[in-house]
């Protein structure tokens, strides 16, 4: 599976083994809870998890981790590389997964946001995503998560 987005050097493609080092870097730089190689390839090889890089030419740009059980996608891990931000890359890669949600014939997806990750929480509230609650405290450092879904 492949996915050209049109008029430019963007690919989406499935995560794999040689992509890890560069997403496991990103999550680093991104995550306050960063993920390890191990867990990557637990998720790559775990039945219900897809797993998708995005590419700029040939350079890593992001990746996205979900899972599919019945009809609910839960949005696990989604990150964008630093210098790639403000591009539209984080838009685009949501939109793939939003149409590859109604491909799987899923009802929902379902993501939690960390509280003071403003600009997430507007990309996912511009693309119909609804504040559903909140997890108090849920992060390391105290902050709160958000629960959010959209309906496919």
């Amino acid at each position: 599976m492949l996915s050209a987005i049109r008029g430019s050097n963007i690919f989406i493609v499935p995560m794999n083994v040689e992509h890890l080092d560069d997403i496991v870097e990103i999550d680093n730089d991104y995550s306050t809870k960063p993920w390890s190689r191990e867990l990557f390839i637990n998720e790559l090889n775990n039945r219900f998890s897809y797993n998708f890089t995005i590419l700029h030419q040939n350079d890593i740009a992001g990746f996205i981790n979900f899972w599919h059980i019945c009809d609910l996608i839960e949005l696990n891990n989604f990150a964008i590389k630093y210098n790639y931000r403000n591009r539209g890359l984080g838009r685009k890669f949501l939109k793939f997964i939003i149409k590859l949600a109604d491909f799987l014939k899923t009802k929902k997806i379902f993501l939690e946001v960390k509280s003071d990750n403003i600009i997430a929480y507007n990309l996912y509230k511009s693309e119909g995503f609804m504040e559903i609650g909140v997890r108090k405290g849920y992060y390391s450092d105290g902050r709160d998560a958000i629960l959010m879904e959209r309906l496919i």
